[in-house]
Protein backbone atom coordinates (compact mmCIF):
# COMPACT_ATOMS: atom_id res chain seq x y z
CA UNK A 1 0.00 0.00 0.00
CA UNK A 2 1.35 3.65 -0.62
CA UNK A 3 0.45 7.44 0.69
CA UNK A 4 1.25 9.25 -1.77
CA UNK A 5 -0.03 12.72 -0.36
CA UNK A 6 -0.77 13.26 3.12
CA UNK A 7 0.06 11.54 6.70
CA UNK A 8 -1.24 8.19 6.99
CA UNK A 9 -2.49 6.19 10.40
CA UNK A 10 -4.27 3.65 11.40
CA UNK A 11 -7.14 2.31 13.53
CA UNK A 12 -7.86 -1.25 13.29
CA UNK A 13 -9.30 -1.67 9.51
CA UNK A 14 -9.88 2.34 9.45
CA UNK A 15 -6.84 3.83 7.06
CA UNK A 16 -6.90 7.73 7.77
CA UNK A 17 -4.85 10.17 5.56
CA UNK A 18 -4.70 13.73 7.07
CA UNK A 19 -3.39 16.43 4.84
CA UNK A 20 -3.96 14.41 1.41
CA UNK A 21 -5.37 17.61 -0.22
CA UNK A 22 -1.83 19.67 -0.44
CA UNK A 23 0.78 19.30 -2.67
CA UNK A 24 -1.71 17.99 -5.19
CA UNK A 25 0.01 17.31 -8.79
CA UNK A 26 -1.01 19.21 -12.29
CA UNK A 27 -3.35 17.54 -13.95
CA UNK A 28 -1.10 18.72 -17.11
CA UNK A 29 -3.90 20.00 -19.61
CA UNK A 30 -3.81 23.07 -21.33
CA UNK A 31 -5.90 26.20 -20.17
CA UNK A 32 -7.17 24.12 -17.10
CA UNK A 33 -6.23 24.59 -13.62
CA UNK A 34 -6.48 21.32 -11.53
CA UNK A 35 -4.25 18.73 -10.13
CA UNK A 36 -5.01 15.26 -8.37
CA UNK A 37 -2.90 12.88 -6.08
CA UNK A 38 -3.74 9.57 -4.75
CA UNK A 39 -3.82 9.63 -0.96
CA UNK A 40 -4.46 5.85 -0.97
CA UNK A 41 -3.77 3.04 -3.06
CA UNK A 42 -4.41 -0.74 -2.46
CA UNK A 43 -4.28 -0.67 0.78
CA UNK A 44 -3.64 -4.50 2.08
CA UNK A 45 -3.58 -5.54 -1.58
CA UNK A 46 -7.25 -4.26 -2.08
CA UNK A 47 -8.69 -2.79 -5.51
CA UNK A 48 -9.43 0.45 -3.88
CA UNK A 49 -7.86 3.72 -4.53
CA UNK A 50 -8.73 7.20 -3.04
CA UNK A 51 -7.63 10.78 -3.44
CA UNK A 52 -8.19 14.27 -3.81
CA UNK A 53 -8.31 16.85 -6.93
CA UNK A 54 -8.87 20.46 -7.28
CA UNK A 55 -10.20 22.73 -10.15
CA UNK A 56 -10.29 26.17 -10.93
CA UNK A 57 -13.20 27.22 -13.47
CA UNK A 58 -12.77 26.56 -16.77
CA UNK A 59 -13.66 24.80 -19.68
CA UNK A 60 -13.04 21.31 -19.24
CA UNK A 61 -13.33 19.43 -22.90
CA UNK A 62 -13.32 16.00 -23.50
CA UNK A 63 -14.11 14.53 -20.33
CA UNK A 64 -17.49 12.20 -19.21
CA UNK A 65 -17.11 13.83 -15.57
CA UNK A 66 -19.49 16.56 -14.77
CA UNK A 67 -17.89 19.04 -12.15
CA UNK A 68 -19.13 22.82 -12.66
CA UNK A 69 -17.91 25.55 -10.14
CA UNK A 70 -18.12 29.24 -10.20
CA UNK A 71 -14.63 29.79 -9.47
CA UNK A 72 -12.67 26.32 -7.53
CA UNK A 73 -13.25 23.75 -5.78
CA UNK A 74 -11.36 20.98 -3.83
CA UNK A 75 -13.05 17.37 -4.53
CA UNK A 76 -12.60 13.75 -3.62
CA UNK A 77 -12.50 10.41 -5.48
CA UNK A 78 -12.27 6.98 -4.74
CA UNK A 79 -12.88 3.91 -6.93
CA UNK A 80 -11.51 0.39 -8.41
CA UNK A 81 -7.54 0.35 -8.65
CA UNK A 82 -6.86 -3.05 -10.27
CA UNK A 83 -4.30 -1.78 -12.88
CA UNK A 84 -2.22 -0.19 -9.92
CA UNK A 85 -1.71 -4.04 -8.52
Amino acid sequence: MGTHTGTLSKAGSIHHVEGGYFGLSSMNEPSIEAAIGDSLHNPKGSVMGAGFFKLKASELLGTTVKFKTPDYAPGFFAGQRSFAL
